[in-house]
């Protein structure tokens, strides 16, 4: 039996390598942030920026606040499978992953794949790419936004550009 000070060396032990495998989770959930910006967001704001001349850009995406149900949580755990890790399994992850303010996000990209990360990190992408990122909880979703030039008719009916 372990004394105090061996025991002590042990826990030190355990929590550095927890600690590594959180970032490691971490560093996963920011990939998966830049996935979805530059999959599935860029283009959004490209076609937006070429076909929609009247009005400025503004992209909504949808979210969910929470992995709900078991299998989407056996889904995230398979992606992270790759990652090597010891200490944090599906059954204890909640305890090391689980962040009431910035929580794991998902976004469906195609049938049965998903794309998890952290909303700070997509907003921490978006805002370094100069674009406004406003959050509305209670719908569930976030919108990047833009002030571009537009153009817009005067009261004749003439085609005027408008910059901001």
């Amino acid at each position: 039996m372990p004394n105090s000070e061996e025991l002590i060396k042990i826990r030190e032990e355990a929590i550095k390598e927890v600690s590594e495998e959180i970032e490691k989770v971490e560093e996963f959930l920011k990939k998966g942030a830049t996935e979805l910006y530059v999959e599935v967001i860029t283009p959004d704001i490209e076609s937006s920026a070429n076909n929609h001349l009247f009005t400025d850009i503004g992209i909504t995406i949808d979210y969910e606040n929470d992995i709900p149900d078991s299998e989407l949580y056996e889904k995230l755990f398979n992606q992270l499978e790759s990652l090597n890790l010891n200490r944090i399994k599906i059954d204890n992850s909640m305890q090391f992953l689980k962040n009431s303010n910035d929580p794991i996000l998902y976004f469906l990209k195609e049938e049965d794949e998903y794309i998890f990360y952290r909303k700070s990190y997509l907003q921490e992408i978006v805002e370094k790419d100069g674009y406004a990122f406003d959050d509305s909880d209670e719908d569930k979703m976030f919108t990047i936004s833009a002030l571009l030039p537009t153009l817009e008719r005067d009261e004749y009916g003439k085609v005027l550009i408008r910059k901001n």
